[in-house]
């Protein structure tokens, strides 16, 4: 068992040095847009992590570490619960009033004092924004959509459980390509990538890949009871990610073809318009995002990007995203040298002393990181 865990060391650490030497040797096409930045802002590596955030607002901290959670109030750490999580990537927490939901791979918890936890959900997983919570005519709910790899031929729900009373149930069924090329069933896709909910209307998005009739973004305006379908049918409305402003819906392309930063503007909705605008970036696929402020105030987004496009080098990414006068500015935010077309720092989320993690998928580690200004 040592000899093995020692090679496992060697093997790991070997990786880790060539994969950095790499990002700082081999040159890069240094093709940028007109709206690329590279040398305002930076993520600065500060070492591996066994710390894994889960959830951060004004008034709580939430982590994991080695089996074990916790929870930060005002700089005051406390254990929570001894808890194993399925999957460190690929987890998500989010809370309504006294209720938080946990999700790691495709086990869902709830508790209402964080230290007693009991799943509601075991099936399929998410990706990152697999959940929402919110007051549904006065009630605490949670909506949550199902994800699954490789080439699943089931369907995939939109579901609903109420906190209150522990009822779950389907909102609405994606079913499979193969289930509609036999019976015409709709809608179909192969899985459901993400749900977002709109801080500025409520209206809950949702995304859906992976071809391109199964590429659509819906929406629901009654809090998730229905949703219609606002555009798809291509690789531009194939997207992990959604974020928003007062004017504009963006997300970004989860895409083997070229990469955009994709704007709708909500006037052309209200005017039963489907006028996009894209922002193209290099190579991808685009990922998932951390929401987070700068210390102005400014809203910013950090985004993962793999190397599936491949189209200028062998680089995968980390952007930062400032949105000005409805025009995504771009910040290059750190490079990696790609071991795998799906090489990437995906996003986890921040600390209460505003550090940034990311789980390094070429050495299945977590990375410490803080946002710099140069």
């Amino acid at each position: 068992m040592f000899i093995k865990f020692i090679i496992k060391y060697l093997y790991t650490s070997c990786r880790i040095i060539v994969g950095r030497l790499a990002s700082v040797l081999i040159p890069s096409d240094n093709f940028k847009t007109e709206y690329w930045i590279d040398d305002k802002y930076k993520l600065k590596f500060l070492g591996y992590s066994f710390s894994r955030p889960l959830y951060i607002d004004s008034e709580i901290y939430i982590f994991y570490k080695r089996g074990n959670l916790f929870k930060s109030v005002q700089n005051q750490i406390t254990l929570l619960s001894q808890l194993t999580l399925e999957d460190l990537m690929y987890c998500d927490m989010v809370r309504v009033g006294k209720w938080f939901a946990l999700r790691s791979g495709g086990t869902i918890r709830v508790s209402n004092d964080l230290v007693n936890w009991k799943v509601i959900y075991s099936g399929k997983r998410g990706i990152k924004d697999s959940m929402i919570a919110l007051e549904k005519v006065g009630k605490p709910i949670l909506i949550f959509i199902e994800y699954s790899t490789g080439h699943n031929k089931g369907s995939h729900r939109v579901l609903q459980y109420e906190f209150d009373n522990g009822a779950l149930t389907t909102l609405k069924v994606f079913y499979s390509a193969e289930a509609h090329k036999v019976s015409g069933i709709e809608p179909f896709a192969r899985h459901i990538h993400v749900i977002s909910l709109d801080p500025f209307t409520g209206d809950i998005y949702i995304g859906t890949g992976d071809k391109n009739d199964e590429s659509n973004i819906y929406v629901s305006h009654d809090n998730g009871d229905s949703f219609i379908l606002l555009a798809g049918g291509n690789q531009s409305f194939r997207t992990l990610s959604f974020f928003f402003t007062e004017e504009s819906i963006f997300w970004n392309t989860d895409t083997h073809e070229s990469q955009s930063i994709i704007r709708l503007n909500r006037k052309n909705i209200d005017l039963h318009k489907i006028v996009i605008r894209k922002f193209p970036l290099i190579n991808g696929a685009l990922w998932c995002t951390i929401k987070t402020k700068l210390k102005d105030g400014t809203s910013f987004i950090i985004m993962s990007s793999n190397s599936e496009g491949a189209t200028y080098d062998n680089f995968n990414r980390l952007y930062g995203i400032v949105i000005k006068d409805e025009t995504p500015i771009v910040y290059e935010l750190a490079k990696f040298f790609s071991l795998s077309c799906y090489s990437q720092a995906f996003p986890i989320g921040k600390d209460a002393s505003d550090f940034y993690y990311f789980y390094d998928t070429r050495f299945n580690l977590i990375e410490k990181c803080k946002l710099v200004q140069i």
